[in-house]
């Protein structure tokens, strides 16, 4: 099917050179892991100062309600600006934009390391939110051009779907480690050469480009989406600090739907949209990215519960806590190998529907087995990998698939969008729900030791459980994707 947005984005720029690969075939080969390092690098940092957040506190002063901020702060910039940072991607190149986004991720990194306040640590967070916001879409838009349609393409994307979801559980075992073996200033400093080293490769590896437009970015389109996003973001994060009732919080909820409204408005007249509303009206790509938001809402609330399971009731170290999600990091990588056969057999919407059911399999499993041993909930912490990587493929790959290529980075920033602020969101929804549980069973037992990891084990179970409720939307979403477009 063709939309007028996206045929007319696709025009070259009179007199822009076509996108072109400056390397040699050996380096040429490099690119995909460069993409994938970077990815899995920024999506790991949305996880990896979980387990920390105990140290930081201590080491920094941070008040109770201001160590929210240190994971939020982080998530608020990456989400609002990911619609940006991708149609930046279309506009001036890819590579231009992986590479800034990079070296700013780098230094928000160091500045987060080294901060000796709470304040310049919050500051290094939002800086590294910033690159972020550039660096995924550039970085799935790269995966593009790279790899015309066809199962290079499919094998390819596989990898990289893959990397983004053990980003996220990457994270846990991570943080685990350097916050038992070195210092939570390690959690930021590990990004730094990691930074350095890419920065070092990716000119002479990566396609160069021209922008694909020469009317420049829709800047009133950029700063309405960005509005939007920032107060859906920040209104779920207050959300789960303040309740859903709280005035400020259902102010920003209203605005950004709101402002969604507006921003429909708008962008069906720019002459040049930040987000051609032909990218939404398809009907598989639509369905791909509410089982993205959906899945991803489901996920973060699973880290969180689980992680918080192995610390505050099983009692388990920083180093224990992570190496319990080892075995769903390794299930993942399995997963993307047998991903990248079936894909080019079955095409991507079987992998999304068999991985949304697989999340709902994960949630009542957990739900089920929260009071037993770890050995009881292995099981479903391996299925959890297989979920995260058949979702996350088969979402990435039936999202951008026919997407002219000067609109792969919007794509990218929509995909990377849902995945953010559903996982926001989520978290936000079902903490709150596993809360009022955790305090109507504390309330009704003596306040003994025994009886609050009870009460905690019942919220948690209660929490599972309502991630099962996100799971089904999941499953919805991706049936409705195996129509014809």
């Amino acid at each position: 099917m063709k939309y007028p947005d996206l045929d007319e984005l696709s025009q070259p720029v009179p007199g822009a050179r076509p996108e072109t690969s400056t390397s040699s075939d050996h380096l040429h080969r490099w690119a995909l892991p460069i993409i994938c390092l970077a990815q899995f690098m920024v999506v790991l940092d949305v996880a990896i100062v979980n387990i920390a957040i105990p140290s930081i506190q201590h080491g920094l002063g941070f008040s109770d309600s201001g160590l929210a901020w240190v994971v939020d702060a982080y998530t608020l910039v990456f989400g609002a600006l990911l619609l940006v940072g991708g149609r930046a991607a279309d506009l001036f190149g890819r590579r231009r934009m992986f590479v800034l986004g990079i070296t700013v991720f780098t230094v928000g990194s160091l500045v987060a390391a080294v901060a000796t306040v709470p304040a310049v640590l919050l500051v290094g967070r939002m800086v590294q939110g910033l690159g972020a916001a550039a660096v995924a879409p550039a970085a799935l838009s790269l995966v593009t051009v790279l790899y015309p349609e066809g199962p290079s393409r499919q094998r390819a994307m596989t990898l990289y779907a893959a990397m983004a979801g053990l980003g996220a559980i990457g994270g846990e075992l991570l943080g685990g480690v350097f916050t038992e073996f070195g210092s939570w200033r390690w959690v930021f400093f590990v990004n730094v050469p990691v930074g350095i080293l890419l920065l070092m490769v990716a000119r002479p590896v990566l396609p160069a480009a021209r922008g694909a437009r020469s009317r420049g970015l829709d800047l009133p389109g950029a700063v309405i989406g960005t509005a939007a996003l920032t107060c859906l973001v920040y209104g779920a994060i207050r959300a789960g600090m303040h309740g859903w009732t709280e005035p400020l919080t259902v102010t920003l909820l209203a605005a950004a739907g709101l402002l969604a409204l507006i921003l429909r408005a708008v962008e069906k007249y720019a002459a040049a949209p930040m987000l051609p509303l032909g990218l939404l009206s398809d009907r598989v790509r639509g369905a791909a990215i509410v089982t993205m938001a959906a899945s991803y809402g489901c996920l973060y609330p699973i880290l969180f519960f689980g992680t918080r399971l192995m610390q505050d009731v099983r009692e388990f170290s920083a180093l224990q806590t992570g190496l319990a999600f080892l075995p769903c990091g390794l299930a993942m990588l399995v997963a993307a190998g047998i991903a990248k056969q079936l894909v080019v057999r079955t095409g991507p919407q079987p992998l999304m529907v068999g991985g949304a059911v697989g999340y709902l399999g994960v949630a009542i499993w957990l739900a089920t087995h929260v009071r037993d041993s770890y050995l009881m909930l292995l099981p479903g912490l391996i299925l959890l990998g297989f979920a995260v990587s058949c979702v996350t493929v088969g979402v990435t790959l039936s999202a951008i698939d026919g997407i002219p290529s000067a609109a792969s980075g919007v794509m990218s920033g929509v995909l990377g969008t849902a995945q953010q602020a559903g996982g926001t969101v989520g978290v936000a929804a079902l903490v709150t729900i596993a809360t009022q549980a955790t305090r109507r069973r504390s309330s009704a037992d003596a306040a003994s030791h025994g009886a609050l990891r009870e009460a905690l084990s019942h919220g948690f179970a209660v929490g599972f459980l309502a991630c099962g409720g996100l799971a089904v939307v999941a499953i919805l979403a991706a049936a409705a994707a195996y129509r014809r477009r």
